[in-house]
């Protein structure tokens, strides 16, 4: 206090503690474009946006974390003081592998890192990204030649066959023949390591005495 009267002159005058109630929460904003996220295999890729709620203490890192049915680029992302309310962008790409599976989904996580407690592991929104699939199962069949031509009692001939897209388990394909010819192998399998080997099937024409 400063008065002309001395009695009040540099008295102590007692504080005050005021309770403050802020206005800003920890969050972490996900916002997905056109609010979906769809990929293809081998194609379209997609995206969607981070952002702070508010200006942190201390750098903030957001780790992107895929099932591994996509890929996220940049894998994390950091905010500070400075870029906080600044949109950052993620792009996902769907791992284009060699499975029929259809139509199916990806579920991508976030994880927050921080010296600011009130950020460190806090809870972020997760994104489940829809993939459309560019491998169809199917059995490919390749006459040598272009052709299958036996002989009876003569020539044999020779086709292939290979998977188009790999199993998720044993595939067994079995030859069956009208009794005209016979074949070798009756059955040919295929795993999903050698899926896209091709195998052999030796025909032989039924050397009967039916003048045909």
């Amino acid at each position: 206090a400063a008065s002309g009267d001395a009695d009040y002159n540099g008295i102590t005058v007692a504080g005050v503690t005021a309770t403050i109630t802020d206005n800003d929460t920890a969050a972490v904003t996900i916002t997905e474009t056109d609010g979906a996220t769809n990929v293809t295999e081998g194609g379209t890729t997609d995206t969607y946006t981070v952002v702070l709620h508010s200006e942190p203490t201390a750098n903030v890192t957001i780790a992107i974390n895929s099932d591994g049915k996509t890929s996220a680029n940049p894998a994390s992302l950091t905010f500070t003081a400075g870029n906080w309310s600044t949109l950052q962008t993620v792009e996902l790409t769907a791992t284009d592998d060699a499975i029929a599976e259809g139509s199916h989904a990806s579920s991508i996580t976030h994880t927050a890192t921080s010296t600011d407690s009130m950020y460190n592991g806090i809870a972020v929104t997760g994104i489940t990204a829809s993939i459309t699939d560019n491998d169809t199962a199917g059995v490919v069949i390749a006459e040598s030649g272009g052709a299958t031509n036996v002989t009876e009692a003569g020539g044999t001939d020779t086709y292939t066959v290979v998977l188009h897209s790999q199993p998720t388990a044993t595939v067994t394909v079995s030859v069956a023949t009208d009794g005209k010819t016979t074949a070798s192998p009756t059955t040919v399998t295929f795993t999903t390591g050698d899926w896209n080997t091709p195998q052999t099937v030796t025909l032989t024409a039924v050397d009967d005495d039916i003048a045909q």
